[in-house]
């Protein structure tokens, strides 16, 4: 572990980094505080700092104070050296973000049992700072295809659109459905249909940008948000992805994917964009599935009794 020391008087710098580098740290020793902040400041900075209070040019106090505003560095465990060991000074360096203190002269035994606090301490931070991300994971990451859940591309869909509000900036949703996986899943058994899954997620993460969004939106059902893009980009990279699936050598037999998008834009709503992209992928499916829709292409919407049939035929055979 590496620990900063920053201290301007040469014998107690020197007692220090001779101390931690005996027991095992590897040592950053600075002689004041701007030169403490310099490093901090730098790329993977130390976790631990030991500050001597009084320094020229910042004190240690000083930098704790700009440690804790930054909130890069929040988990850095901060120990102040203080030749003062009155209650008010005590406070003040507390209050400053300092996380323990030392008074000198120090004794060895005991400032190094007060850095392996502050080791055990940035460990613990380290061991929850990972267990909140494994749990974010866990609720924002499908399982099977390694791609984003429902609920995260809700909230990315939404983002996207208040985004448009204030800079009218354009984009586009994909949603696909994979034609004809009920059958694939009765002839060969789930295992095959959790595979094709699989390797949906596997094509979409690799065709898609970084900037884009691609999920699995339900069952054998996937969205992608493309951003900064138009109506015509969104139909060519569309009609891309709709071609890289169906010349996949698919290992039990073809899979192909009827695709609707639907462009955001104008105020609209992410439920009525959802509902656009919808309706084009079920014209897809109408039209012989295995290809591509924008709602803006669709005829005049068909009666309601029509529609609801349609839907009806559609969702019996995806």
């Amino acid at each position: 572990m590496r620990v900063l020391i920053a201290d301007d008087e040469d014998v107690s710098r020197l007692v220090l980094e001779s101390l931690l580098t005996r027991a095992g740290y590897e040592v950053v020793a600075v002689s004041d505080g701007l030169e403490a902040w310099e490093v901090l400041q730098g790329a993977y900075p130390p976790r631990l700092a030991v500050l001597d209070w009084f320094m020229s040019d910042m004190d240690g106090v000083d930098v704790c104070r700009r440690v804790r505003q930054c909130p890069a560095l929040e988990d850095v465990y901060l120990i102040v050296l203080t030749s003062c060991g009155d209650e008010e000074r005590v406070v003040e360096g507390l209050q400053a973000g300092a996380n323990d203190y030392v008074t000198k002269p120090f004794n060895r035994h005991e400032l190094l049992a007060r850095v392996r606090v502050g080791e055990r301490m940035v460990g613990l931070h380290t061991e929850l700072a990972a267990r909140a991300r494994e749990l974010t994971a866990l609720a924002t990451i499908d399982a099977l295809t390694g791609l984003w859940n429902r609920r995260a591309f809700e909230a990315r869909l939404e983002a996207e659109c208040l985004k448009n509000l204030r800079a009218d900036s354009p984009f586009a949703l994909l949603l696909l459905d994979l034609d004809h996986f009920k059958s694939l899943n009765d002839r060969h058994g789930h295992p095959a249909g959790d595979e094709a899954l699989i390797t949906m997620g596997r094509l979409l993460s690799s065709a898609s940008r970084t900037a884009d969004f691609a999920a699995r939106y339900g069952g054998e059902e996937f969205a992608v948000i493309l951003v900064n893009t138009d109506v015509a980009g969104a139909k060519v990279t569309a009609e891309l992805l709709r071609t890289r699936i169906e010349a996949e050598p698919w290992p039990y037999r073809a899979v192909t994917a009827s695709i609707g998008i639907a462009s955001g834009g104008g105020g609209l709503a992410a439920a009525d964009l959802i509902r656009q992209a919808d309706r084009a992928l079920y014209y897809s499916k109408q039209q012989g599935r295995n290809r591509v829709t924008h709602w803006v292409e669709m005829p005049a919407s068909p009666p309601r009794a029509d529609e609801e049939a349609l839907e009806k035929a559609c969702c019996s055979n995806r």
